[in-house]
């Protein structure tokens, strides 16, 4: 096999194993796209509902404590509950998004499996090549000298 035949292979396989890579890539991103709609669609949904919800009942609460002497009371402390409510809210989304699966991570795993592979490929064909050649130089001797190994 020629050299220009061993490169031309080379190159084959390291495109072929390019273009794999670069469509895991890209079914990845696709998954990551998807979800971050749905989260996005589910939430605006949600928090739509729960602002309507939330909103009828203020105005009730605020209808039925206007007439007495704790009509402000119970506003501020509507207002403190929401407030409350809503960085509760906001802080169990951002520990959920910190917890969910990390962008590419299947991608990253992949291409780190390939580079520990060429590392130990690496090191063996040079290994292989080193004691072939010790091999064969001590069953020169051997044979020179008339002993057997």
């Amino acid at each position: 096999m020629s050299l220009v035949q061993v490169l031309t292979d080379t190159l084959a396989k390291l495109g072929a194993l390019l273009a794999t890579r670069m469509e895991l890539f890209g079914l990845e991103a696709d998954e990551l796209r998807a979800r971050v709609v749905r989260r996005l669609i589910i939430l605006l949904a949600a928090s739509l509902c729960l602002f309507m919800a939330l909103l009828l009942a203020s105005f009730t609460l605020a209808l039925y404590f206007w007439p007495t002497p704790y009509r402000f009371l119970a506003l501020v402390l509507m207002l403190v509950f929401y407030a409350a409510l809503g960085a509760g809210l906001a802080i169990w989304l951002l520990l959920d998004m910190r917890k969910g699966p990390a962008a590419f991570a299947l991608t990253t795993q992949v291409l780190h499996a390939d580079a520990q592979a060429l590392a130990q490929l690496r090191p063996t064909k040079m290994s292989a090549h080193t004691d072939a050649g010790t091999t064969g130089h001590a069953g020169q001797q051997a044979a020179t000298t008339g002993t057997s190994s």
